[in-house]
């Protein structure tokens, strides 16, 4: 989404995109909870319901991934132009598509590597609705991370004020690359959902523990590009403010 080419002031004060978008994610984290079976009635209940604790940390973790990645932006860059409001609103919209899938992944593959011992949320018994269920969670994972690559992509080629400061330019950079991993990681696992045969399909999920590997390795490599951006920047930059001065 293009700029208009008008000077778009950035904020100093949480805006209110941000707060509606906190709101967001805490009511689809609290849909997480209660959208799982009613209060145990028995201790055998009650086992089975702290057997569904791993499988809501694991979707709760993941949800908050993105929660973080609009968090940063926003603190770091204070916008609220039109582009902005309806990227955010996606974001919105398709965490909460994302979670029933979300959760039915993560009790899924846990129910399998627990050998059974962990519950699953859903029944299985056609490899063909696996491969639904893999698919739509590649592209659900894809598109969100999808519009937080957007959003912070814009960022680097609006006319802002005050203006982004070099530190504030490489940060945006290295967000780009990070969610653009993070997409083509979803995109990848959609697309092996569907070709793989049924009997290998499962490589389809074990491809995003790939991302404990490969993230942490360019997370030192971007610390040491925007520490070198840091580090040259000349006097003659000026003070970003207390916009660009914001913790990440």
């Amino acid at each position: 989404m293009p700029s208009s080419g008008r000077v778009i002031a950035r904020q100093r004060q949480t805006t209110r995109l941000e707060t509606f978008v906190d709101a967001a994610f805490a009511f689809a984290l609290t849909m997480l909870v209660v959208s799982v079976d009613s209060v145990p009635q028995s201790f055998e209940e009650l086992v089975d319901a702290i057997k569904r604790v791993p499988a809501f940390a694991a979707s709760f973790l993941i949800t908050v991934m993105f929660w973080l990645g609009h968090y940063r932006w926003s603190r770091r860059y204070g916008i609220e132009d039109t582009g902005s409001v309806v990227l955010s609103l996606m974001l919105v919209f398709l965490v909460l598509v994302f979670l029933y899938p979300l959760r039915l992944m993560m009790s899924g593959a846990l129910q399998s590597m627990s050998g059974g011992f962990l519950p699953g949320e859903i029944q299985i018994t056609r490899i063909v609705h696996l491969q639904f269920l893999f698919v739509l969670y590649g592209v659900a994972f894809m598109l969100m991370s999808g519009v937080l690559l957007l959003l912070y992509a814009r960022v680097r080629r609006m006319p802002l004020e005050p203006a982004l400061s070099a530190e504030d330019r490489a940060v945006a950079g290295v967000e780009v690359q990070a969610w653009g991993i993070l997409a083509a990681m979803g995109a990848m696992s959609a697309l092996l959902a569907l070709v793989l045969p049924p009997k290998q399909i499962g490589y389809a999920v074990w491809l995003y523990a790939s991302l404990a590997f490969i993230m942490p390795l360019m997370s030192r490599r971007w610390q040491r590009r925007v520490g070198r951006v840091v580090a040259a920047r000349s006097p003659q930059d000026g003070d970003p403010g207390p916009v660009s001065s914001r913790s990440t």
